[in-house]
């Protein structure tokens, strides 16, 4: 029983950014359009966000597992490094309570991918989180990939 978030119709998205560009949710395409990656190759189903930003979804208290790779997406033209560096969180509203369930590290050009495995059991609302890094929010396009809820 698996569910990919990109299938899901998302509760709320807001983005929030210091420049005037406002940038939506990418889902199953990077936010430039194109095809979400790995260095393996292509990835079908995932998410695409900009810093500073927040998707929810509405969950059913079961018990479930949050599971994703995270990954900073290249940037518009092939030939230039990202000089975006950027922070993903997992929250959860358990109980009318929000409760942080997980943190990444700093996401940048120069970081591996980064695996999300975490319960969200008793989730009556998941939401992705990514904050920008400590350069601002140039280039701060992370991609969950393979964003799913497995029971």
């Amino acid at each position: 029983n698996t569910k990919f978030l990109s299938d899901i119709e998302p509760a709320s998205y807001k983005q929030l950014d210091w420049l005037s560009t406002k940038w939506p949710l990418g889902r199953d395409r990077d936010l430039w359009n194109r095809h979400l990656r790995l260095d393996e190759g292509i990835v079908e189903k995932g998410l695409a966000m900009h810093a500073t930003s927040q998707a929810a979804f509405r969950w059913d208290r079961s018990p479930t597992r949050l599971q994703a790779t995270l990954t900073l997406a290249a940037p518009a033209d092939d030939n230039e490094i990202s000089p975006g560096a950027a922070i993903a969180k997992v929250i959860a509203v358990k109980e009318g309570k929000l409760e942080t369930l997980y943190t990444s590290p700093i996401l940048s050009a120069k970081t591996s991918p980064v695996h999300v495995d975490v319960s969200i059991d008793k989730a009556e609302l998941i939401i992705l989180l990514v904050d920008a890094g400590p350069r601002g929010t140039l280039g701060d396009h992370v991609l969950w990939l393979d964003a799913r809820l497995s029971r």
